[in-house]
């Protein structure tokens, strides 16, 4: 869910300033690709998109190749 949140947020972020040509914050972001944004917006939807994109590769890899742990109580 962090993921998801950090990637709307800061996708909304992004794309407010990039479009806003009255925004606060065009005077201190950074430009990428031709979006216009902050530093850390840039950083943080990388970061959402990229546990978004690794959440089905981690649950896949255990059940493909048996690696899960089971835990054995007495």
């Amino acid at each position: 869910m962090c993921g998801v949140l950090a990637g709307i947020s800061c996708g909304y972020l992004i794309l407010n300033t990039t479009f806003n040509h009255q925004s606060p914050l065009r005077k201190c972001s950074v430009t990428m690709w031709g979006f216009r944004g902050p530093l850390g917006a840039f950083l943080s939807a990388w970061g959402g998109l990229a546990m978004i994109t690794s959440a089905p590769f981690a649950n896949w890899w255990p059940n493909a190749y048996t690696l899960a742990v089971k835990i054995l109580r007495p």
